[in-house]
């Protein structure tokens, strides 16, 4: 039996849209280029990618950045052919039987998707053109042949302008939650969780979420990486999504995430059955979740990373969330920064495969971040799950205590619109946008707070 093709990396170039420049009657010696050629020779030079070529039948065509038309007069016998876009694979570092079978490999995916690529061949590399509109249908089959693609930023659903900010969308999902039954259309692949073993997932009213799902402990380390789930990120209510009778459209997206990215923000149905909550993938229920929830109350606490000091090197963001007595942080580099955020992959086990585990893993204990706790009294927060313990053999530990100093200084705004402060022991300081803010989690009276003294509910 054949063995599968081994996985491929691409690099969705450039970052902007291509057009295609045609002109019709070109033959040898610039025959029948009428007026100036000058636009040929800037095309030519031009800093991104740019293909020529010319037919039998005198069809001259120029593949180039959209940006170019903003360098160039074009002659009016030219014609723009707008939205295209390209997808390379550099063939350098592949073995010789992996470098000629490479483009029958992705067209042969992209043909069984329904798309029609058309192929650039060089020696070093393979360049696969699609329309623009298309890129994600050919994301989507090539993640599920096991293959990657880079930048993310240019495949991913970007996040809507405005998204987070401080808004009451999702009041009536807001709360703190674990998962309970997790199923696949059809009832298959039935996951059921009891205790404290399941995900948990903390939403506010304004969005903004923060779900922990870590290894647990006992794990070798191998399978302890790729078991690191968390996320977070926020969910937008879209009105133009069809969903059942009685449920809400939403489309969650992920601005942090442990797994690299797939490229879209899932859409799915929720609704409230008591207190349970109910999240169906949209289309045709896909998949089905049941949330139960952790604490009665709805009063939330909910904060955006902003910045950090010094500078890491890459940007991480991170959502933090407050529900009655429980939290829930996490915090990561963002989407397009770094190996797992930077590649649309399908799995994290297949993006080691690519890059290899050590680098992988290298990155996610160094910048990425995922815990769930409690408030054991304002001012006194302790840590009940986070990621990396069975990696780092860490158990319960307080992550804050103002009292004595542990976990550092938290330094509340003193009016709404400033920046909450967590200044570490080490002389490190995040800020952190507040967007909700119904008591105070951080201050031993639970008197201090942003826009009223609300204390912390019983």
């Amino acid at each position: 039996m054949p063995s599968a093709p081994a996985p491929l990396c691409l690099d969705a170039q450039p970052t902007e849209d291509l057009v295609v420049l045609a002109l019709k009657g070109v033959g040898s010696q610039h025959a029948g280029l009428n007026g100036s050629t000058e636009w040929l020779h800037r095309a030519l030079s031009f800093r991104e990618f740019v293909c020529l070529s010319r037919t039998s039948d005198r069809l001259l065509s120029v593949v180039i950045g959209e940006s170019f038309l903003q360098q160039v007069q074009l002659p009016k016998e030219v014609e723009v052919h707008r939205d295209w876009a390209v997808l390379r694979l550099d063939k350098t570092a592949l073995e010789q039987t992996a470098k000629l079978g490479a483009l029958a490999t992705l067209s042969s995916t992209l043909q069984d998707a329904g798309l029609d690529p058309r192929a650039v061949s060089t020696l070093d590399s393979e360049h696969v053109l699609l329309r623009t509109r298309q890129l994600r249908t050919a994301a989507a089959a090539l993640l599920r042949a096991g293959h990657a693609i880079r930048p993310a930023r240019r495949m991913c659903t970007p996040l809507p302008q405005g998204l987070i900010r401080k808004s009451e969308r999702c009041h009536d999902f807001a709360g703190a939650w674990r998962l309970v039954r997790r199923e696949r259309s059809g009832g298959l692949a039935v996951q059921e969780f009891s205790g404290d073993e399941g995900p948990v997932r903390l939403q506010a009213a304004c969005g903004l979420f923060a779900e922990v799902c870590v290894a647990p402990i006992g794990v070798v380390p191998s399978d302890a990486i790729v078991a690191e789930a968390s996320y977070a990120g926020c969910v937008e209510v879209t009105k133009g999504v069809a969903s059942p009778s009685g449920t809400t459209a939403t489309a969650r997206h992920r601005i942090v995430d442990f797994q690299p990215p797939s490229g879209d923000a899932p859409h799915a149905a929720l609704s409230l059955d008591g207190q349970l909550f109910c999240e169906s993938g949209l289309p045709d229920a896909r998949y089905r979740e049941t949330w139960a929830r952790l604490h009665p109350s709805q009063e939330v606490v909910a904060l955006e990373l902003v910045s950090e000091t010094p500078n890491r090197g890459a940007r991480r963001q991170g959502c933090w969330v407050f529900c009655g007595s429980h939290f829930a942080r996490v915090v990561g580099l963002s989407i397009g920064q770094g190996l797992v955020s930077g590649t649309c992959c399908g799995s994290l086990r297949q993006l080691q495969r690519l890059h290899g585990e050590g680098a992988i893993r290298a990155e996610l204990t160094k910048h990425y971040e995922a815990m769930f706790g409690c408030v054991e009294r304002p001012g006194l927060l302790r840590v009940k799950r986070q990621a990396w313990a069975s990696v780092l053999e860490s158990r319960e530990e307080i992550f804050y205590d103002a009292t004595s100093a542990i976990g550092g200084r938290i330094t509340l705004p003193d009016k709404s619109g400033e920046d909450l402060v967590h200044s570490f022991p080490d002389g490190s300081e995040q800020r952190w946008r507040v967007l909700d803010w119904d008591f105070d989690p951080f201050s031993p009276s639970g008197a201090a707070s942003v826009g009223g003294p609300l204390g912390l509910p019983t």
